[in-house]
């Protein structure tokens, strides 16, 4: 019934301007209160934004005594400077809102930018701004006005969709401040288009459209208790990112419907539509190439996470996990092919001491040019591993002669360290275990035990030497090897 009424033009005027300036108060009002029981951004953002819809209320108020108490209606007037005012503020209000893009957003913001400004820019021009240039081209100060009003609601819509797309947070209240701009938008470019044609009718909507925009501005200020995106909201800002497709979507629809019917663009529509084209080009060209990165990005992630889950952090050696998949493989070729293989445990002699003089960094260090030499005695083909602490072990793959391989290890720690300016020296323990074709493939445990029987016998003979795993060993009785795999993945 309200809409008939308006539609009609059954509201007479006073009613009219005295609702349109209580609505624009009641949105200062609303924001205003949001303003002082705020802080920081927030209230900037607030207080810019009541202030745009005071600076309508004083327009309106102004045009009310022209139009009501003189009886006149001038245009230009100093009611159009409260009206104009009123982006201004609104877009202050967009710009310090803390829910604005991120900087890394910038280049993709440009480009959004541009394709919504074309987009909106167009679909005006072909239904206000156009008919607004041509009815005013005689006076320059009524032509600059009209176009204002159009002009500076497309560049606050364009920034209404891009805070919009970007939000990270509050997107209830962005969303009522989006519609709120965006009906005053609506309303401004049909008031500029009924001032040029002269239709009572779509007037009516014009005033309809007004209240409703302050509405939403004034209920704005209730949701902003939402500081954080809710789940539903998270998923909302992923849609968002689509949100400058709507004006492109509208803008192509108009313009395919005003071609069916036979109206021929003139030269702006044809040079805008062009440019609307370059841009969504640019724009598709950008999202495959941030594709593209993405893509490797996380590629290169996969390969880092890959690492660390079986490399040793302080060393970069390969570490238990990766040790024990690979010693798996050698054993199922070594049952299948009777491909020999075998493995040495290591222990440094003197390691403690040194950690325990010259401190845990140099400890650190001397455990990183210690398996810096190891790998400078073994092949590219061969398997080094940190077990941790001061253990390590050895994979050698169809190995000519793993004695002489481990002999090279040991004689790798003869020369000293130097950590901190200071020498220091370390000796290793080897214990050697090796299949053959002509033998029963090993467990991955009984492999890694006879390798470790024949480290600790190094020990207890006295350190610094090597040994290749023998049955009388154990038969010694002298060593109880701790297990090395309790903890690997099966």
């Amino acid at each position: 019934m309200a809409v008939a009424l308006f539609v009609t033009g059954q509201v007479d005027e006073t009613t009219d301007d005295l609702l349109e300036i209580a609505s624009a108060l009641l949105a200062a009002l609303s924001c205003g209160f949001a303003a002082g029981a705020s802080r920081g951004r927030l209230r900037l953002g607030w207080a810019a934004l009541a202030s745009a819809c005071a600076c309508w209320t004083a327009g309106e108020a102004t045009w009310s005594v022209y139009e009501l108490g003189l009886h006149r209606e001038p245009f230009p007037s100093p009611a159009d400077l409260g009206f104009l005012l009123f982006p201004v503020g609104a877009a202050v209000a967009l710009l310090v809102f803390p829910a604005a893009a991120t900087r890394a957003d910038r280049r993709r913001m440009v480009l959004d930018g541009l394709m919504t400004a074309t987009a909106v820019g167009l679909l005006s021009w072909t239904t206000a701004l156009g008919e607004v240039f041509r009815h005013n081209a005689g006076s320059v100060a009524a032509t600059v006005i009209s176009v204002a009003y159009p002009l500076s609601d497309i560049a606050l819509v364009v920034l209404c969709v891009l805070v919009l797309s970007r939000a990270k947070g509050r997107r209830r209240t962005l969303s009522l401040i989006g519609l709120g701009i965006a009906l005053m938008s609506i309303a401004d470019s049909a008031f500029a288009y009924t001032s040029a044609v002269g239709s009572e009718t779509v007037g009516g909507l014009v005033d309809l459209g007004w209240y409703l925009a302050f509405l939403a501005l004034a209920l704005a200020p209730l949701t902003s208790r939402d500081k954080e995106d809710r789940p539903e909201e998270q998923r909302q800002q992923v849609a968002g990112g689509y949100l400058p497709y709507v004006p492109l979507v509208v803008c192509s629809t108009v313009e395919i419907s005003r071609f069916a019917m036979g109206k021929a663009p003139d030269v702006l529509e044809a040079a805008l539509c062009g440019l609307l084209m370059a841009l969504i080009l640019v724009r598709q060209a950008l999202t495959v190439r941030d594709h593209q990165r993405l893509a490797t990005t996380l590629l290169e992630r996969d390969r880092e996470l890959r690492h660390q889950a079986f490399h040793d952090g302080l060393t970069g050696l390969a570490n238990r996990a990766l040790f024990v998949d690979r010693t798996r493989h050698a054993l199922a070729l070594h049952a299948r092919d009777g491909r020999p293989l075998s493995v040495c445990f290591l222990d440094l002699d003197g390691f403690k001491h040194v950690n325990d003089t010259l401190g845990h960094a140099a400890g650190d260090e001397l455990l990183r040019q210690v398996s810096a030499r190891f790998l400078g005695a073994l092949s590219t083909a061969d398997t080094l591993a940190r077990f941790g602490g001061d253990e390590f072990a050895v994979l050698l793959e169809d190995p000519a002669d793993a004695l002489t391989a481990a002999e090279r290890l040991r004689a790798a720690l003869e020369h000293d360290f130097v950590l901190d300016g200071q020498p220091a020296s370390v000796t290793v323990s080897i214990g050697v275990a090796t299949t053959s074709p002509d033998r029963s493939t090993p467990t991955l445990d009984e492999l890694l035990t006879m390798a470790d029987v024949a480290m600790y016998t190094v020990k207890r003979r006295g350190k610094a030497g090597v040994l290749s795993y023998s049955s009388d060993l154990e038969a010694t009785g002298s060593v109880v090897p701790r297990p090395r795999i309790a903890r690997s993945p099966a």
